[in-house]
């Protein structure tokens, strides 16, 4: 016991940081760290964040473009500034929402739609039965 404490007093004098400088030994050699692995690992992790982030929003494009297609005469429409409509008239690009028990008549684009509420009300009656 009094053989380690005179190794660490004598290793502590020297300025030594390592055990192996206080047994006498010389500090391994390391090696570079390889280029490969970290790049192998910014691979995984672009891949990672592309499938929970980039495929989930896909599909809900898909969904929210095949529910615009779908848009007919006489839906009802939520439009994403919060306007609510009856359509009126369909167009290529657009579309003519009637407003209001007045009569009054907007043309929006059809990107604009956020809901279709009349779709909506047919899902969930469908699910009653």
């Amino acid at each position: 016991m009094s053989l380690i404490l005179l190794l660490v007093e004598k290793a502590v004098s020297a300025g030594a940081t390592t055990a192996g400088q206080v047994a006498g030994q010389a500090a391994p050699q390391t090696k570079a760290p390889n280029p490969m692995g970290s790049l192998l690992l910014f691979v995984v992790i672009f891949i990672g964040m592309y499938l929970l982030l980039m495929i989930p929003q896909q599909k809900r494009s898909k969904k929210e473009k095949l529910m615009r297609e779908k848009i007919k005469e006489g839906d009802k429409i939520l439009t994403t500034g919060g306007i609510i409509g009856e359509v009126k008239k369909v167009k290529e690009k657009s579309i003519i929402i009637e407003t209001g028990k007045n009569g009054n008549q907007m043309e929006i684009v059809k990107t604009a739609i956020g809901q279709n509420i009349t779709e909506l009300q047919r899902e969930q009656q469908q699910k009653q039965k």
